[in-house]
């Protein structure tokens, strides 16, 4: 009895073996992250567009930064994690403003994006 049990998982084992070795295992690679310092208690924030929506996809979140105190006013970092839909190129506008102001000498960074055909994300600034 105890030949046969050990015969089936061995048996079984091997199916399972085999099955994985023929599924295709898609490589996946991280998202790249934009991140810009700012400190949103002067009303100023960091909004980034991509330009073409389908290609890419960009999550926003706010990271002040550590302190070991309760201080007010203190800055952090927004980061901006891109991730890619598509194959092609496309660009990031970062505007750092107050959204109920419209001034001319808002900070302004643009991101020249490339997601290759396997959407792997390759940012970078341009200084233009």
């Amino acid at each position: 009895m105890k030949k046969v049990l050990l015969s089936s998982i061995i048996v079984l084992s091997l199916f399972l073996l085999v099955g994985c070795k023929n599924k295709e295992i898609k490589e996946v690679d991280s998202p790249e992250v934009i991140e810009l310092e700012g400190n949103p208690t002067t009303g100023y924030e960091w909004n980034c567009v991509a330009k073409d929506k389908d290609m890419i996809k960009v999550e926003s979140i706010y990271k002040p930064d550590e302190t070991t105190s309760e201080i007010t006013g203190q800055g952090g970092t927004y980061l901006f994690t891109v991730t890619g839909l598509k194959k092609g190129n496309t660009t990031i506008i970062c505007n750092y403003s107050r959204n109920w102001e419209e001034t001319i000498n808002d900070e302004i960074k643009e991101y020249n994006v490339t997601v290759d055909k396997k959407l792997k994300v390759s940012i970078e600034e341009n200084n233009n």
